[in-house]
């Protein structure tokens, strides 16, 4: 049972990572989202803080904050200064910013926005679990959610240190997942293919009326128009990537992917910037053809998977299990 539970979890979030990763490949390569950043972008996103909710605690041993701390420096924060600070030459010399201010980004929690809302997230949830309190495990993601709700438009982004606004609406899936991983002997008794369906008869619509009204999902910026709504995409998307995810086989280079998520994230900027300026140098630019972002794509995840290859193999002081 574990083994399968663990099989689908690595799956979902290497087809998560791939969402990403061709996200970033048409905005580098393209020039923007072909594929609006509504449909799935921030799917995907919610999906990986579900996750690490769900992985957050082993109900078989009592909870101790100080274990799941120094787990948390350990698994996030570390790899966070080793490959942000790794990126940080790179990164002054193709953008707009000194390296001193690349620095200064980094520890503020700005070198990489999901990993700093992951960290913060799972700081606060951990926190409040530490308690042992149920009226307040129940109570925080409502109020965080509602917090975020209340700050969205109000906080600039530029003094949104560690990503805190972020990682109140990250707090929520937190808790969702946690809540389905401490109740999964109610939750498994709902799981069935019949929710692929279902779910696509409510997303479809949905996809189309948000994109018309002209909401947005952006949880990077914290540009969400209508919470409500966004958690209702949010919750049902993930259920549905759960039972696609549950119905796939094996298949070893998308648990790869799954695995190490943590390290793609990290590269999945760096590479497609650094595929998208060669292949326009080799004067392969798009021209409207939507399989060029399918070979740049391709030419990504190759790419990105041999740099983590080598971090899993010869970087052995950093932790092996990704975003749990």
């Amino acid at each position: 049972m574990d083994k399968q539970r663990t099989l689908w979890i690595d799956q979902m979030r290497g087809i998560c990572m791939l969402a990403i990763l061709l996200f970033h490949t048409e905005a580098y390569y393209a020039g923007t989202d072909l594929i609006p950043y509504n449909y799935y972008v921030a799917n995907v996103l919610t999906a990986f803080f579900f996750l690490s909710g769900y992985l957050f605690h082993r109900n078989e041993r009592p909870f101790s904050l100080s274990r799941k701390l120094h787990a948390i420096v350990r698994s996030i924060l570390i790899p966070y200064f080793v490959f942000t600070l790794l990126l940080a030459l790179p990164k002054a010399l193709t953008t707009d910013h000194t390296l001193p201010e690349v620095l200064i980004n980094i520890f503020l929690g700005k070198g990489s926005w999901f990993v700093a809302t992951l960290t913060m997230a799972e700081i606060e949830f951990a926190l409040v679990l530490s308690f042992r309190k149920n009226w307040l495990f129940h109570l925080m993601p409502w109020l965080a959610i509602i917090i975020a709700w209340l700050l969205t438009g109000r906080l600039d982004d530029a003094h949104n240190y560690w990503k805190l606004h972020n990682s109140l609406i990250a707090y929520f899936f937190l808790y969702a997942g946690h809540l389905v991983n401490r109740y999964k002997h109610l939750f498994s008794r709902f799981a069935s293919p019949l929710l692929i369906p279902l779910c696509l008869a409510l997303l479809i619509p949905l996809k189309i009326y948000i994109q018309h009204s002209h909401q947005s999902w952006v949880v990077d910026g914290v540009e969400v128009t209508c919470y409500p709504l966004f958690i209702v995409d949010m919750l049902t998307g993930i259920i549905l990537l759960i039972e696609v995810s549950r119905l796939l086989p094996r298949w070893y280079a998308l648990s790869f992917v799954g695995q190490h998520s943590l390290y793609y994230y990290f590269f999945c900027g760096a590479v497609p910037m650094a595929v998208a300026t060669l292949l326009h140098h080799l004067s392969f630019d798009y021209a409207g053809f939507y399989w060029q972002v399918i070979l740049c794509f391709l030419l990504n995840c190759v790419f990105s998977t041999f740099i983590v290859w080598i971090i899993t193999h010869y970087f052995v002081f950093l932790p092996k299990n990704k975003l749990t």
